[in-house]
C-alpha cells in the first residue's frame, strides 16, 4: 500500500496584517487564559461569604488605574471570552458579574458588583449584575425595580 503525505506552509510577509495580528494574539493569550481560568472559578468563588469574596477579588488589584484604551481592551476581551465559552462554561449570573468585576476592577474602571433579591412566582430569586460608570453594564434585561440591592461590591 503506498501513502502520500503533503505538507503545506505558507509564508507570511513580516509586517503585514496576518502576522501582525498573529502576535498580537499570542501576547493576549495570556489575558485569555487569566479571564477564561476566573470565569471557569467563579462558581465556586460565589460560594464564599460575600465580605471573604469581595477580599478575594479585590487581591493583587493595582494601585494605578489603566489608561481608558487599556480599560476598553479589557472590557472588550471578557465579553470575547465570556461570548465565546458559553457551551464550555455554565454561565450565570454570577459568572459573568464576578469575572466582569475583577478584570474590570483591576483595570481600573469605575464598577460595582451588586447582588439582588427579587420574590417572582412565590419564591425568593437572586440576581448579580455589574454597574459601570453609574450605567448597568452588559445586561439583557433591567434589573432596576425587579430586584433589591442586598449586597454591593465595593463596600467601601
Amino acid at each position: 500500500m503506498r501513502t502520500s503525505t503533503s505538507c503545506s506552509v505558507s509564508f507570511v510577509k513580516a509586517g503585514s496584517s496576518s502576522t501582525s495580528r498573529f502576535v498580537s494574539g499570542l501576547a493576549a493569550a495570556p489575558a485569555y487564559a487569566g479571564i477564561v481560568a476566573v470565569a471557569a472559578g467563579a462558581r465556586l468563588l460565589a460560594l464564599l461569604p460575600l465580605e471573604r469574596l469581595e477580599r478575594v477579588v479585590e487581591l493583587g488589584r493595582p494601585k494605578t488605574p489603566r489608561s481608558p484604551a487599556q480599560t476598553e481592551m479589557t472590557a472588550e476581551r471578557v465579553e470575547r471570552v465570556l461570548f465565546r465559552s458559553k457551551t464550555v462554561l455554565r454561565h450565570t449570573c454570577l459568572t459573568r458579574g464576578i469575572t466582569r468585576y475583577f478584570f474590570l476592577r483591576r483595570a481600573g474602571a469605575d464598577v460595582r458588583l451588586i447582588f439582588g433579591l427579587s420574590k417572582m412566582d412565590g419564591r425568593h430569586v437572586g440576581h448579580c449584575w455589574i454597574v459601570r460608570d453609574g450605567e448597568i453594564y452588559a445586561e439583557a434585561s433591567e434589573p432596576l425595580g425587579q430586584f433589591t440591592d442586598v449586597y454591593v461590591l465595593p463596600s467601601h
